[in-house]
C-alpha cells in the first residue's frame, strides 16, 4: 500500500511539473513527444554498462532490447542504487 502511495505522489509530482515546464503537452499525441530513436541497451549487456550510457548520454531511462532490436524491459536511473552499481 505505502509503495502505491508513493509511485501515486510521483506520478502526481510529474504531471505537476509537466503543466508548468511544457504548457499545452496534454493536448498533443504520443507521436508528438515520443524519442523517436532511443539509446537503448541489450539484455546481454552487463549491468555496469548501463552506468556508461547514463553518465555519457545524460539521460534517465534506458529502453532494454533483445537481439532483435525488441524493447523487452526498461531500465530507469532510480533502479540503479538497488543494484549496487552506484
Amino acid at each position: 500500500m505505502y509503495t502505491k502511495m508513493l509511485s501515486m505522489v510521483k506520478i502526481s509530482r510529474v504531471l505537476v511539473d509537466t503543466a508548468i515546464y511544457a504548457p499545452g503537452i496534454f493536448e498533443k499525441k504520443i507521436g508528438e513527444v515520443m524519442v523517436k530513436n532511443p539509446i537503448s541497451i541489450r539484455f546481454d549487456a552487463f549491468a555496469v554498462e548501463i552506468l556508461k550510457v547514463v553518465e555519457n548520454k545524460s539521460i534517465d531511462d534506458l529502453p532494454v532490447v533483445d537481439a532483435d532490436g525488441k524493447v523487452v524491459g526498461l531500465v530507469d536511473i532510480q533502479d540503479l542504487p538497488g543494484l549496487k552499481l552506484m
